[in-house]
């Protein structure tokens, strides 16, 4: 049994080699439509990378904070310093949890049910249809001092309900414990909001990923000044809007004992929100920066040295310029995939990424150049990188597999910065796997022939001058 299982593999190896050897033969009978399809998925998956840097070019972050929590601001919501932003105010819906469950190491959703989220809704609606009325009969409504950043006015609130898109009839159909478990939602006005800014006392699962409940749940609101007030009338105007809305909702309070609503504004006992503001350079010299520099150079440097030692290629600088290239846009292709699904990376220490990609990296490259010029001289071009390719191919593909298991066991680790780290890790080793076996694959196999077609024109040239030394010879002896 052992005989015929060792058989079957074997057979299967040899498939998957004939496989890597067309492979290797169609990349370098085409090489510049390989090229073109390369530069084309390189393009398309660093586009979100590339638009994040340019689309936000400012130095300053701008967060809000309440308590132990904190969310970013996007520099388009809030003006430079001196503007009219000039509080934030929350409400606060929290519900006692149950001791009894807590004592059976039961964890209770608290405020992530449906009559809690239902009540938030309706809080929200209450306050934009209420209005104010102040001194002289002036009447006000939210809008009139919330701040707003789209086309429709709207009024910018993180608020829970964003995880549904606003829309009650989403809240019966989803799993709410699953649907917040993402921790990140893209917002209907297009901004990001955190479940740690919209939930407090968050309970979680053994493995500290699954959103199981929450103490509290909170909706923030940016106050703005407005002309026709004064100095502190929006906040004037924020608590008579609050007084009515909090009135209505009292009758429906008072029959349940789980749900307690509160406004920061009228409680001084509880920490305020407040605006921070933060100034990140975007580039600061430093002796850190200069190590981490060298570290990159030296892999560099090493790439670069280890093409010289190649004698049967063309072009070592060009070569060696491919495998820095696939190198680095492999880290910015996996973050920009990354960016499109919705994932930060927040926690990943970017200085060490580079050094990890070069690491696993550089080698298979290597391997490649050095399996693909040990082929026979006398086959054409595109033979010599199918029997190359073929000859390598079983080794890279194994040592991807490991790769791959380590990485993987590293997202299923209760730590988030190594759970982030192994699905990038694992994103970016695969794309630079298949890089290497189309984009440098190509380039090597145009470097072979512009190398074949040099010793030809060498051949031909030394072919013409010994035939002109022998006319010359034959001349004279006449």
């Amino acid at each position: 049994m052992l005989r015929t299982l060792t058989t079957h593999l074997d057979a299967a190896k040899g498939k998957l080699r004939d496989l890597f050897y067309q492979h290797g033969k169609l990349c370098a009978t085409h090489p510049l439509v390989v090229l073109s399809l390369a530069f084309t998925f390189i393009n398309t998956c660093s586009a979100p990378a590339i638009w994040a840097y340019f689309y936000n070019p400012s130095s300053i972050e701008r967060f809000w904070e309440f308590g132990g929590s904190a969310a970013p601001l996007s520099p388009d919501f809030i003006p430079p310093v001196g503007s009219n932003l000039i509080a934030i105010e929350q409400i606060v819906i929290e519900t006692s949890l149950d001791s009894e469950l807590k004592t059976a190491k039961v964890l209770d959703p608290g405020s992530l049910n449906i009559q809690t989220l239902k009540l938030a809704y309706n809080i929200q609606r209450a306050l934009l249809k209420s209005q104010a009325v102040l001194e002289q009969n002036k009447r006000f409504t939210l809008k009139d001092i919330c701040l707003q950043i789209t086309p429709d006015e709207e009024c910018l609130v993180y608020s829970p309900l964003e995880f549904w898109n606003n829309q009650l009839e989403l809240l019966e159909e989803d799993d709410l414990s699953k649907k917040v478990s993402n921790w990140v939602v893209n917002s209907t006005m297009g901004f990001s909001i955190p479940a740690w800014s919209v939930f407090s006392g968050i309970q979680q699962g053994q493995d500290s990923k699954a959103f199981c409940g929450a103490a509290s749940l909170q909706l923030t609101y940016f106050l703005k000044s407005h002309s026709h007030l004064p100095d502190n009338g929006s906040h004037l105007v924020w608590e008579d809007l609050w007084q009515k809305v909090s009135h209505d909702f009292e009758p429906l309070l008072g029959e349940s004992e789980e749900l307690k609503l509160i406004s920061t504004s009228e409680d001084p006992t509880r920490p305020q929100a407040t605006l921070l503001e933060f100034t990140f350079p975007r580039f600061r010299f430093s002796a850190e920066v200069f190590i981490i520099s060298l570290g990159y150079l030296s892999g560099v440097i090493y790439m670069f040295f280890s093409m010289s030692r190649f004698q049967l290629v063309k072009s070592k600088f060009w070569l060696g310029f491919a495998a820095v290239l696939i190198l680095n846009v492999s880290i910015l292709m996996a973050f920009g995939i990354c960016l499109f699904f919705g994932s930060e990376l927040s926690s990943i220490p970017w200085k060490v990424v580079p050094f990890l990609i070069v690491a696993v990296g550089s080698e298979n490259v290597l391997r490649i150049t050095q399996a693909v010029v040990s082929t026979s001289l006398d086959l054409p071009v595109r033979e010599r990188v199918g029997e190359g390719v073929r000859n390598c191919s079983l080794g890279i593909t194994c040592y991807l597999g490991i790769e791959l298991s380590v990485l993987t066991a590293s997202y299923f680790s209760p730590n988030p910065t190594l759970s982030e780290f192994g699905i990038f890790g694992a994103l970016a080793v695969v794309i630079d796997y298949f890089l290497q076996l189309t984009f440098f694959v190509a380039v090597l196999s145009i470097d072979i022939r512009r190398l074949e077609l040099s010793d030809l024109q060498e051949l031909k040239d030394h072919s013409c001058s010994e035939t002109k030394k022998n006319q010359k010879s034959t001349s004279g002896f006449r």
